[in-house]
């Protein structure tokens, strides 16, 4: 008889054969993890790990919505989800969390979606401190996020996804808080900062 949480480890042979997803205009490779335990998904019938993918936060002077959605990582998430990954997905830059729209009045949102991101105030990198202009990170608070995770079932694997290179700081960010509530997970960087910036 299966139960729902039994547990098996399973060892991948090495050399890991990655499987490549071409999605424009990075590429992202996804490799198999070895050494972590699998549970039985009923809903799927076959064992099946869990993965946390989480978009962090955005560190500019200006950031607006025009319909900003991280396609190619919710394509990695479509086929980990295909391939039997139980999946949990964290936005850091939704608009539309029932927290943040208290935060903002109910204000920043066109009849079309767009809108303003919530924001504060942040210190700016050294190598921005002679621009006169304030810099933000943009997206829901710090304690909405650590709420989401306190109530995420733990992960296997986190892939963590990033944008432009000089939004590390909220790259940095989210990876930190992660490894907090999470030490031992392995955490997987992809996007635009990861291919471009790889030391």
């Amino acid at each position: 008889k299966k139960t729902a949480l039994r547990s098996v480890n399973v060892t991948t042979p090495t050399p890991l054969h990655p499987t490549p997803y071409t999605l424009d205009p990075i590429p992202y490779t996804l490799y198999p993890i070895p050494h972590v335990p699998l549970v039985w998904n009923h809903v799927t019938e076959c064992w099946s790990m869990r993965a946390l993918l989480v978009n962090p936060w955005v560190y500019d002077f200006a950031c607006y919505d025009l319909f900003s959605k991280p396609i190619g990582f919710l394509q990695i998430a479509r086929h980990l989800q295909d391939a039997g990954f139980e999946i949990a997905y964290i936005d850091c830059l939704d608009r539309f969390h029932p927290a943040l729209r208290v935060l903002s009045g109910g204000r920043g949102s066109s009849s079309s979606g767009r809108g303003n991101y919530y924001s504060r105030p942040a210190e700016k990198p050294v190598l921005f401190q002679k621009i006169p202009r304030q810099d933000k990170r943009y997206g829901m608070p710090l304690q909405i996020f650590e709420e989401l995770l306190s109530a995420a079932h733990h992960p296997d694997v986190i892939l963590v996804t990033s944008g432009m290179t000089y939004w590390y700081p909220g790259v940095r960010e989210a990876v930190e808080v992660l490894k907090v509530f999470f030490p031992s997970v392995p955490v997987l960087l992809g996007g635009i900062y990861a291919a471009l910036c790889r030391e």
